[in-house]
């Protein structure tokens, strides 16, 4: 087993004043006003002051005074929790420092996210703005216990708004500001019945871009999005509850995924940017697999002349003459981004509550979208420094270097620089083929295109069962179970650039005519790392008991059972096979059967498919002392676990383990809550400590076609795309 030791100690201390004056941010286990907040940290409604968990919650009112709008501000308003944006359409919370370096389609998140207890995955709701919520609460720490899967560093809970069944309510708001934005916000709420009562609820927000691309002077990374919410709330009996939810967002705008870039320009191609200070320089493009595989001097050792390289790796590159505007807000690029995704939600919950138990049950469906592409350099590359490799293929293609030869190189030349070698330049679209420009699918422009593409579509069905009790005696429990389906399809990375069609026509036309094979590129003419399937099956079932021990002493003991049983399907290529002209898919080609998507089975595979599974105990204890109704203290040990995954196949191919580890953290932690001077002050104090492990002794790696055991003990690797 490897470990990777972790200790921190936090204090946290509040003293809120009364909600009139001006206040500070919400500590650890706290909220802003004196008010009585009631979370459902523990998945049943309780005070907030009487919860042995470290929590955080904001109300409706609080988000709004606070001016805490979205993810980003979120994270201002609370200790030791930070959230980011990653490169690949993704996003996480870190929570007392931990948090998700893994990126990859089977990669699940340290921090789970809910909606009204429910867990998400890939959820889109850090793209949206708050909106008609109840309450949002942070819980620090694994919670080994009772929510969801994998919150080894926490839990971020948001609770929507429901109807009101007292009568008709209505508000709405509206801003405008610079960069010509404007944000509506509103909500209407009806009583149809004293049992039924609908609530509806959205946003709409669009802006202009706040940053200038000096290439087009056009603005890029602007927003225009909207969500609605509409929810449904019927109460047959006094003991019966149904809720009903359905929401869907969307943003479809030029929103910049990649933002500007810092360098200090490598003048010998060696490692692209140096690390001595950071200066607003582009990246010596010799360093690059695109500036590598194109160069002269890469050709020549493959036997094919020289003059077609598009330039030395010891001359100047093609960013050589890049100007970088030294304005973080201003670019210059000949790719604007390009931003889409939605997310589809619906929820049914009913409660009925039976003599001294409630009964709940959840049901849940999600679907979300994403598609990005930008231009991952964020520059424009000197098409001059290509001059000489293009003239030679134009001079080759038309006969120069003899019939023979010209038959080859011909088809290159039509469909990269169809208009001769001072016309456009053609690159690949991010297209699913594989045949890109050399089927007609392609983006042409008087400069070079360099652009990546991160797209997928997820789909999930959960359903969650919670028995809770509530007796009289000194002993309750809560038992509960749920159950998880979730599929992605084509969770895909692409990236694209001229050199990689050049360097692709040109490699195969040669290897074609010499094998004697008809002229043919290497196909994908792009880099494509393709998730054709990747799907999760997950079960838990959990229960906590709760013991007290005279008036003031109150023991909690939860388990749980964890299994997850995950699937992979995918690929990746880069010029990987020969693939002839006029074909219109490149995996139909003849010559296909060079191709070996998965090194770890004997033959050539199409596709790497994998499944994995894990299993795992977690839970927690918790002794919690109250010394008055206003003072509480509190220790408490929690295990906390996150699955593992499947490492996505590797281009260029190489040795890797098939899957990586699960991770566990065992926290400790004791606390303090606290209200003074009937209920003006409330100080709240935690210390915690954690280990963070990973280790390989609980997966199971199956051969699908056999359904044995391929190896009793994965190490662990954090795969990066």
């Amino acid at each position: 087993m490897k470990k990777l030791e972790w200790l921190g100690a936090s204090v946290i201390a509040l003293l809120a004043t009364a909600p009139v004056f001006a206040q500070s941010a919400p500590a650890e286990d706290d909220a802003i006003d004196t008010g009585e907040i009631i979370v459902t940290a523990q998945r049943q409604a309780q005070s907030l002051q009487e919860v042995p968990i470290a929590v955080s919650a904001f109300s409706g009112e609080q988000l709004d005074r606070q001016q805490i709008e979205n993810a980003s501000d979120l994270q201002l308003s609370l200790p030791n929790v930070t959230f980011t944006k990653g490169n690949f359409t993704g996003s996480s919370f870190t929570i007392r420092g931990i948090g998700d370096l893994c990126v990859g389609n089977s990669c699940d998140s340290a921090t789970a996210i809910h909606l009204n207890g429910t867990p998400l995955i890939g959820t889109r709701l850090f793209e949206t703005e708050y909106f008609d919520l109840e309450r949002i609460e942070v819980l620090r720490g694994p919670q080994g216990t009772l929510f969801g899967r994998n919150a080894t560093s926490g839990v971020v809970n948001f609770i929507t708004a429901k109807p009101d069944l007292s009568g008709f309510k209505a508000s709405g708001e509206a801003e405008y500001g610079n960069f010509n934005a404007y944000k509506i916000k509103g909500m209407v709420n009806a009583a149809i019945s004293d049992s039924i009562g609908v609530r509806v609820a959205g946003f709409y927000l669009k802006r202009d871009g706040y940053t200038e691309n000096l290439f087009n002077n056009r603005d890029v990374d602007g927003r225009e999005t909207y969500a609605i919410r509409g929810s449904l709330r019927f109460q047959p009996t006094d003991t019966t509850t149904i809720d009903l939810l359905g929401y869907y967002f969307r943003e479809d705008d030029n929103r910049a995924r990649i933002q500007k870039q810092v360098c200090q320009r490598d003048p010998t191609g060696i490692l692209g940017c140096l690390p001595n200070r950071l200066e607003f320089g582009a990246t010596n493009n010799n360093s690059t697999f695109v500036g590598t595989l194109s160069s002269r001097e890469f050709l020549s050792f493959n036997g094919i002349p020289a003059s077609l390289g598009l330039g030395s790796l010891y001359g100047p590159d093609s960013n050589a003459n890049f100007v970088n505007p030294a304005n973080v807000r201003q670019v210059r690029t000949d790719f604007d981004p390009e931003y889409f995704t939605d997310e589809i939600q619906a929820q049914a919950r009913i409660e009925q509550e039976l003599g001294s138990l409630k009964l709940q049950a959840t049901g849940f469906y999600q679907k979300t979208r994403i598609d990005s592409r930008q231009d991952y350099n964020l520059n424009v590359a000197d098409r001059s420094q290509y001059a000489t490799g293009l003239n030679t293929l134009a001079f080759l293609a038309g006969g120069g270097g003899g019939a023979a030869l010209a038959s080859y190189l011909a088809p290159v030349a039509a469909a990269i620089i169809p208009n001769g070698p001072n016309g456009d330049l053609c690159t690949s679209e991010t297209e699913t083929s594989g045949v890109g420009s050399f089927g007609g699918l392609k983006r042409c422009s008087p400069v070079t295109a360099e652009f990546d593409r991160s797209n997928g579509t997820n789909r999930t069905y959960s359903g969650e069962l919670i028995l809770t009790s509530d007796f009289d005696g000194a002993f309750n429990f809560l038992l509960g179970g749920i159950y998880v389906d979730s599929k992605t399809t084509e969770g895909d990375y692409y990236v694209n650039a001229f050199g990689i069609d050049y360097v692709s026509g040109i490699l195969g036309s040669f290897t074609s005519l010499g094998a004697g094979l008809p002229p043919s590129f290497l196909g994908t003419p792009y880099f494509r790392n393709n998730a054709l399937e990747n799907s999760l099956k997950s079960y838990g079932i959990f229960g906590e008991a709760y013991v007290n021990i005279g008036e003031k002493l109150r023991i909690t003991a939860g388990l749980r059972y964890n299994n997850d049983e995950k699937f992979s399907s995918a690929r990746s290529t880069l010029a990987s096979f020969l693939v002839p002209y006029g074909s219109t898919s490149a995996f139909s080609s003849p010559f296909v059967g060079s191709f070996d998507a998965d090194p770890g089975r004997a033959g050539n595979q199409l596709t790497q498919d994998r499944k994995v599974s894990f299993s795992e105990y977690t839970g927690r204890f918790v002794a919690d002392y109250k010394i008055t109704d206003d003072n509480l203290l509190y220790a408490s040990y929690s295990r906390g676990y996150k699955s593992g995954g499947i490492n996505p196949p590797l281009q260029p191919i190489f040795a890797v383990p098939d899957a990586f580890a699960p991770e566990f953290v065992n926290a400790f932690e004791i606390g303090s809550k606290n209200v003074f001077a009937n209920g003006k002050f409330t100080f709240n104090a935690t210390v915690a400590s954690a280990t963070l492990s990973t280790c390989s002794g609980s997966v199971t790696f199956v051969h699908l076609q056999t359904g044995l055991p391929l190896t009793a003990a994965v190490p662990v690797l954090a795969s990066v795309i």
